[in-house]
């Protein structure tokens, strides 16, 4: 049986408003204990060896040699750290890929957060949790340039009223626009939304 504040992750991501919204989810699991959250993995090593870890969180293509030396000390030295793979790329090349390294979960980015949660509960219980969908095909997303502008601001972490500062205008007109771009992504949240802009910012248009 889990205790409460038992289980130590290190979260390694680098955009800033996607790193806090991981470090708080996990922060609500009953299970978290401590949590290192890191914009790169220049930090992880020490980490590892000087404090108690239990699970690393991360998205090895962000960095494929800094996480291939990643995994490869893990294996020789700290082998008891489950590590979650939570990466855009989870078509069956990377899958295999992600396996070869030894990679123990595996989340896409634009899967729920219940899956990102099961991942989590996968590695305080340590079974393996390897979950993909393909993305390979993305529909074109149409927003307005006010909505690409608010949608621009948000993703870079500013606040609502930050951003009805800059462009001078209501915090009620940006949370309207805040609810329109969330409902043309299908999501309910920023959260969900930064990795769904991530994976559609080439097809972005505006009208």
């Amino acid at each position: 049986m889990l205790q409460e504040n038992s289980i130590n992750f290190i979260v390694v991501e680098a955009q800033p408003l996607l790193r806090q919204s991981l470090t708080e989810l996990i922060t609500n699991q009953s299970f978290a204990g401590n949590i290192y959250s890191l914009r790169d993995y220049s930090e992880v090593h020490s980490i590892t060896q000087t404090k108690s870890v239990h699970c690393i969180l991360f998205d090895p293509m962000s960095d494929l040699s800094a996480a291939s030396e990643l995994m490869t000390f893990l294996s020789e030295s700290r082998p008891h750290i489950y590590t979650i793979a939570y990466s855009m790329n989870t078509s069956m090349s990377y899958m295999r890929l992600f396996n070869t390294m030894g990679i123990m979960g595996v989340v896409s980015r634009l899967d729920s957060i219940e899956t990102l949660e099961a991942s989590l509960m996968a590695a305080a219980n340590g079974y393996a949790f390897k979950k993909h969908q393909n993305y390979e095909q993305v529909n074109e997303v149409q927003l307005s340039e006010r909505e690409l502008t608010v949608l621009k601001l948000l993703t870079e972490g500013h606040r609502n009223k930050e951003v009805a500062r800059r462009l001078n205008i209501s915090d009620k007109t940006v949370s309207t626009y805040k609810k329109r771009v969330l409902e043309k992504f299908d999501v309910s949240n920023i959260m969900d939304l930064v990795p769904k802009v991530n994976a559609c910012e080439s097809f972005l248009t505006a009208r």
